[in-house]
């Protein structure tokens, strides 16, 4: 993955809400990479935490970008520089995220730092901490349960605790909204949807079963794509199952091989390199 700066004016013109980093922010979101792997830090926030460094690969080289507060810390420690209304809208965004993947029973903030690492997933959260909207879209798989939702809840977290703001929807849902709004005169859902700064469609390949579905799936993709507007997906199925399920392998009234192969064509060309996987078991049942 090649290295790039977070670039403020790129962000702004994709997310069109972002706000400059505060000197707080600056300080502690562009550390400069080790290559020796430093001791953990104790979190200057506050709270005690012992803050392991975060693993980077530059030209196929790890390096260690030291920790020196945590995630709930800085939120809170921004929060105090910004105004009020600030933090009110931010949580109104945050909203985007169901509740379930937002925060724990007991009200915490569920981020990258509280995520349980392994085998199966810890070099999939660590490219998902790098990613940054102009990069381009995400593909995430993995078995049912494996918590590809909430690795990306945790991104969109990141983002929108950054300034940006996200759209959160199922591919299930975003086709019940639409089909229910459909024909109504002045809607705007369909462009509301092609217009978010960041679209995440979780457990693709659950719906799209019918011709009508797919060809809004079709023009939605065509959109976002044409205007470099990222979608975060998450799936049980891999890139292959779904050109079946796009090419009506189950709707034999209405097969069309053409339509599903624009349809991976633009997934693929959206996605490049960023088709990650999250293995193990059912991470739900550990709970």
């Amino acid at each position: 993955m090649q290295d790039r700066k977070h670039d403020p004016q790129s962000y702004a013109a994709l997310s069109g809400t972002f706000d400059p980093p505060t000197t707080t922010q600056t300080a502690s979101v562009q550390p400069i990479p080790l290559r020796q792997k430093p001791d953990p830090l104790v979190c200057r926030g506050g709270c005690g935490e012992l803050l392991e460094p975060v693993t980077i690969r530059r030209k196929g080289e790890a390096l260690y970008v030291p920790l020196r507060i945590c995630d709930p810390c800085r939120v809170a420690e921004n929060d105090r520089e910004r105004p009020p209304e600030h933090v009110v809208a931010r949580d109104r965004r945050l909203k985007t995220i169901p509740i379930h993947l937002r925060e724990t029973r007991g009200g915490k903030p569920i981020t990258f730092q509280t995520l349980d690492r392994d085998r199966g997933n810890a070099r999939t959260l660590e490219l998902l901490e790098q990613w940054i909207p102009p990069w381009g879209s995400i593909f995430l798989s993995g078995p049912v349960g494996s918590g590809k939702s909430q690795a990306l809840a945790c991104l969109v977290r990141k983002l929108i605790e950054g300034g940006g703001s996200a759209m959160w929807t199922s591919e299930q849902r975003l086709m019940r909204m639409i089909r229910e709004d459909f024909g109504r005169r002045g809607s705007t859902l369909q462009r509301e949807i092609c217009d978010a700064p960041i679209l995440v469609v979780d457990d693709l390949g659950a719906a799209a079963r019918t011709d009508w579905e797919r060809r809004i799936f079709e023009e939605i993709l065509s959109e976002r794509s044409d205007n470099r507007r990222p979608i975060l997906m998450t799936s049980n199925y891999s890139l292959d199952d779904l050109r079946a399920l796009y090419s009506g392998a189950y709707d034999e009234r209405n097969q069309d091989p053409i339509r599903g192969d624009r349809i991976m064509s633009r997934l693929s060309q959206m996605i490049g390199d960023r088709q990650w996987a999250i293995h193990g078991r059912d991470r739900r049942a550990r709970r």
